[in-house]
């Protein structure tokens, strides 16, 4: 799969073409060349003050995570309102982000997107966790928008959500040009009986 290009010089073109590319559930990478990598916290604001009236954008500011522990410090510092009970572990992470106002827009109707920007920073401290957090979030967008069903229980209500994630292009070109890697295929390493491994449907900007 050959990414999509667009020149950095205007972030409205980035944000255009990433508009034009998102999907419900399944994620989005806006990955910056070396010579623009100082235009992705352009893109990040202009893509926010874009958004329309009740969506809601959930911004994970990665520049400051190194480590699970502090991805964690970061789910506080965005979602302050589960500060009291976040269990600081996936199955937290799963929880909270099915909650509407916290995670998602109270209006079920209206888009909800989950942004990432310097992803790239905890995946060169750590992969291994980056993966798995990239698998949680991917998993519950598609949950949340109806790409993927429960296999027991009750489905919750259907809403779009769009999982984006920002950052070099330096440091996700390898993975995204192995089709079996995380960013392609996810690996549901905790139940992989129960839970076969399944296509992310991932695409992917380079702006240039």
């Amino acid at each position: 799969m050959m990414p999509h290009e667009v020149s950095g010089n205007s972030a409205a073109d980035v944000v255009a073409l990433a508009d034009g590319l998102m999907r419900p559930g399944h994620p989005l990478m806006v990955l910056f060349s070396h010579e623009k990598e100082d235009t992705e916290d352009v893109f990040v604001r202009t893509f926010i003050e874009s958004r329309l009236a009740n969506e809601f954008v959930l911004t994970f500011h990665g520049e400051r995570v190194t480590s699970l522990e502090e991805f964690y410090d970061e789910c506080i510092r965005v979602m302050p309102a589960v500060a009291s009970y976040f269990g600081r572990n996936l199955d937290a992470l799963d929880e909270v982000l099915g909650d509407r106002g916290v995670a998602l827009a109270t209006d079920s109707s209206k888009g909800s997107y989950w942004l990432w920007n310097h992803s790239d920073v905890l995946f060169a401290h750590d992969p291994i966790w980056f993966s798995h957090l990239f698998t949680v979030l991917v998993s519950d967008a598609q949950l949340r928008s109806g790409v993927r069903r429960v296999q027991l229980g009750r489905q919750p209500r259907i809403q779009p959500v769009f999982p984006i994630f920002a950052g070099k292009w330096e440091s996700f070109a390898e993975p995204l040009s192995k089709p079996d890697s995380f960013l392609h295929r996810l690996h549901y390493w905790y139940n992989p009986m129960h839970m076969p491994d399944e296509g992310t449907g991932v695409r992917f900007v380079k702006v240039i």
